[in-house]
């Protein structure tokens, strides 16, 4: 209310847990205790999490929402004690944020020595919306190198480029960011044959055996478990409406599919 000027009748918990609490994305534990590292440690898996600020241990004055994902963690919001405005903790989050990024792919990364397959692509911090004409958000342009989405062939361009061609823009508020013939090569890569598509299409099959309550030990690895196959492999055993919803997503994220960034578990 004090940041944003919203009515307090407006301001209700129901709001606050369904925007910022409850999350599509759903934490899948055991593959995560599974694919620990040799020394141990469990990576955090893929999902939402909330991190807390706190000053000198005693008071908390923000808290951070961010997602876990195969490639990036992602930025979702932060609010904030507005007592403590002056500290700048969007910017102070946003650097603890990369620092985070930078923190897990050298624990858990390819190049670690504790190398866990599930941040075997975590490379990048996705700060969200980029609204220019909004004040709270120009501290994310100050960060570099930053990319924004072009919103025509959805590929990634410096920040300057972007905001160049913003300010050359009729109302300053849409642009293209591309070139003029550029295309979005990693969608254009994907075959447009649903049975070719399914062929390139990796697939990481796993379940979770049920471990004995006296040895929780005795669950078997992920290495035992899962299996990479090919879509068209197990396309027998999918459904109709499965399939098309998983090609529909296949042709939106492009290339990053043949990879084996989809994963399928039966239980």
């Amino acid at each position: 209310m004090a940041v944003h000027g919203d009515n307090p009748t407006d301001c209700e918990f129901a709001q606050f847990r369904r925007f910022l609490i409850k999350s599509p994305l759903v934490p899948d534990q055991a593959l995560a205790s599974d694919l620990s590292s040799e020394s141990g440690e469990t990576p955090p898996p893929f999902g939402s999490y909330h991190q807390q600020y706190w000053l000198d241990g005693e008071r908390l004055i923000a808290v951070g929402v961010i997602d876990l994902l195969p490639q990036c963690l992602s930025s979702v919001y932060l609010f904030y004690d507005p007592d403590y405005s002056f500290l700048k903790l969007g910017t102070f989050s946003a650097l603890r944020e990369i620092a985070f990024v930078r923190e897990l792919a050298r624990k858990f990364g390819p190049k670690s020595t504790n190398a866990s397959p599930l941040y075997a692509a975590f490379d990048w911090y996705y700060m969200g919306y980029f609204i220019r004409s909004c004040p709270k958000m120009a501290y994310k342009a100050q960060f570099h190198p930053s990319y924004l989405a072009c919103p025509e062939t959805y590929t990634w361009v410096p920040v300057d480029e972007c905001i160049r061609r913003l300010s050359q823009s009729p109302n300053g508020k849409y642009a293209r960011f591309s070139d003029e013939f550029s295309r979005d090569s990693p969608l254009d890569s994907l075959p447009d044959e649903d049975d070719e598509l399914d062929r390139q299409i990796t697939c990481y099959i796993s379940r979770e055996a049920a471990c004995s309550e006296s040895d929780p030990d005795s669950r078997p690895s992920a290495t035992r478990l899962g299996v990479c196959l090919k879509l068209d492999q197990i396309r027998p055993h999918l459904s109709h409406s499965y399939l098309t919803v998983l090609r529909e997503w296949a042709r939106i994220m492009g290339q990053r599919v043949l990879t084996g960034h989809f994963q399928l578990f039966f239980t």
